[in-house]
């Protein structure tokens, strides 16, 4: 018989299915016992490059304002290691968490999140904004346990800084210096594409989803960001689940995030018009976009009012 070991402690789970981190050992009965034959030691995580997988036309954006940061999240299309790559400044940003898996995004390729430890980090110095635009894609696989970020640089998930993300009954949210502008009227869909996006200047904080403005509120700037990374996909803090199963005492403190994909996320350091902003949602998107592969919907629909 064969017998093999997988070490699972701090291991992602693309190198525990490749059958490299195994190690074997034949066992062999005999007239005299058990016979052991020699050990092959697997390969020690993490095993690089990982395999590219298929994504969909890259989207040019010619004609969008410069960002001042932007992932385009496209390194799934090619060999990749568990880092993406920012512009322009080209900061290599690691993956963390237990997987590193790219899906077919809205341009190119997106990255998964898996809602509990995968994002992307990146530091950042504190900076005062006049005025700021937050953008992102999202298709979600469920909804979130609290509130979770697309893409944020706070403290106290938004009393300190800007904080673009969704609650957990999926309503799209932003939060600039512990003032909350909410959609809720506005449920992003299950595993279909949808854009959010946040500008914050001339006196009001705006909330757009798919280039159509859902909320606002105003603000009196400027805007400093806290001594904290820029972090994609997931809280910074810990924070309770808001519909426990089970009693107080047992809804424990944890840090959560999205759980689905995540596409194109920028910010720019400008606050942008409704037709500007109409424009970047047009711009950043490629005519054949498709949902989750394992979405059990093929067709886009438009987003659901209410609860």
């Amino acid at each position: 018989m064969d017998r093999e070991v997988r070490d699972a402690a701090n291991t992602r789970y693309q190198d525990w299915i490749d059958p490299r981190l195994a190690t074997r050992q034949s066992l062999r009965l005999t007239d005299a016992g058990i016979e052991h034959g020699a050990v092959k030691a697997g390969q020690k995580p993490p095993v690089h490059p990982r395999t590219a997988v298929a994504g969909n036309p890259v989207k040019a954006s010619q004609g969008l304002p410069a960002p001042l940061h932007y992932w385009s999240c496209d390194e799934g299309m090619r060999p990749h290691e568990d880092r993406v790559r920012e512009s322009p400044g080209g900061t290599s940003c690691e993956i963390t968490g237990l997987m590193t898996q790219f899906k077919k995004g809205v341009s190119g390729t997106a990255l998964a999140l898996d809602g509990y430890y995968t994002s992307v980090t990146m530091e950042s110095k504190p900076t005062t904004h006049a005025a700021l635009t937050v953008t992102a894609w999202v298709a979600l696989d469920t909804y979130p346990y609290n509130n979770a970020p697309l893409v944020h640089q706070s403290r106290g998930f938004g009393a300190e800084g800007w904080y673009l993300g969704l609650d957990a009954y999926g309503h799209p949210l932003v939060t600039v210096a512990g003032e909350t502008v909410k959609a809720s009227d506005i449920v992003l869909p299950l595993y279909q594409w949808a854009q959010v996006c946040a500008t914050i200047g001339d006196g009001k904080v705006r909330l757009y989803v798919d280039g159509s403005e859902v909320a606002s509120h105003d603000f009196k700037g400027p805007l400093t960001t806290p001594d904290t990374a820029i972090v994609l996909g997931r809280n910074n803090e810990s924070e309770r689940n808001t519909d426990p199963v089970r009693n107080p005492q047992r809804n424990l403190l944890f840090v959560s995030g999205i759980q689905g994909v995540c596409d194109v996320p920028r910010r720019f350091h400008q606050s942008m018009g409704w037709r500007r902003t109409i424009d970047i949602h047009r711009r950043s998107v490629c005519r054949a976009v498709e949902p989750l592969a394992d979405a059990s919907d093929s067709v886009r629909r438009p987003l659901r009012r209410g609860q």
